[in-house]
């Protein structure tokens, strides 16, 4: 948990926070429903990114404080990120579709996540 918590907040620290109605819909945030392509194996999957407590509640849930999580938060279409995994595998997503849910956040927050692009 630890190392999950420490890439949240190195994301955080980079993130920019703006107001719910100015974060494009094509913008990875909490309940977003995102394709992904796996750069490393080549497949692709579709998940939903949500708080830890929620990720039994609905099918291909990835909680924010797993290292695809605090990826994908904040990339928006088109973008790839890549890091290490704990064992030292390296990773690479690319996100080929994220369409928001309609909360965005757990609590309807008008705020959220925005953040550079250009990420490794």
């Amino acid at each position: 948990m630890e190392s999950s918590a420490s890439n949240v907040l190195r994301e955080i620290s980079r993130a920019k926070i703006v107001p719910d109605d100015e974060l494009p819909k094509n913008v990875v945030a909490v309940n977003s429903h995102v394709d992904v392509r796996d750069n490393v194996t080549g497949t692709t999957r579709q998940v939903v990114l949500v708080m830890p407590d929620e990720t039994s509640r609905q099918p291909n849930a990835v909680s924010v404080l797993s290292p695809l999580g605090a990826a994908l938060i904040g990339l928006s279409e088109g973008h790839s990120v890549e890091w290490c995994s704990t064992i030292g595998e390296p990773c690479s997503v690319t996100v080929l579709r994220s369409t928001a849910s309609s909360a965005r956040s757990p609590a309807r927050a008008d705020r959220h996540v925005s953040r550079s692009q250009s990420r490794s």
